[in-house]
């Protein structure tokens, strides 16, 4: 898979750091259809959410993206890749369950590769 790191704009949260962990699921399609999933430990600071996607064998990929408002945009790509990642653009949502956690997904696609994360936290974000 010739795709190296992710950048994702996120428009959340204030400028401090914290660790998040996030399910995601990669497609890709060349000559044959390819789907890879996992588990994602991202650094937030700010806007910005970057770290390690590691799938389900041995596989471990990067994602740098950033949020703005409901936009997000980024690049993602196998860590032994030398030729940049995949530039991919998307939307942010979040949804409070009533009388339970609030649902968070992030979906990037470029037309032929597309990336989802998800996760619940107890309370949605402003």
């Amino acid at each position: 898979m010739p795709i190296a790191s992710l950048v994702l704009a996120v428009g959340l949260g204030a400028a401090s750091t914290s660790t998040e962990t996030w399910q995601f699921i990669y497609v890709s399609r060349t000559t044959r259809l390819e789907a890879i999933e996992g588990t994602a430990t991202l650094t937030r600071s700010g806007s910005v959410l970057s770290g390690p996607l590691r799938d389900s064998s041995t596989g471990e990929y990067r994602i740098s993206l950033t949020i703005d408002g409901a936009s997000a945009e980024g690049w993602f790509g196998a860590v032994e890749s030398d030729d940049g990642g995949t530039l991919l653009k998307g939307s942010f949502r979040q949804w409070q369950v009533p009388g339970g956690e609030c649902w968070q997904t992030i979906q990037l696609a470029d037309g032929s590769s597309s990336i989802s994360l998800a996760r619940n936290i107890p309370r949605c974000e402003a």
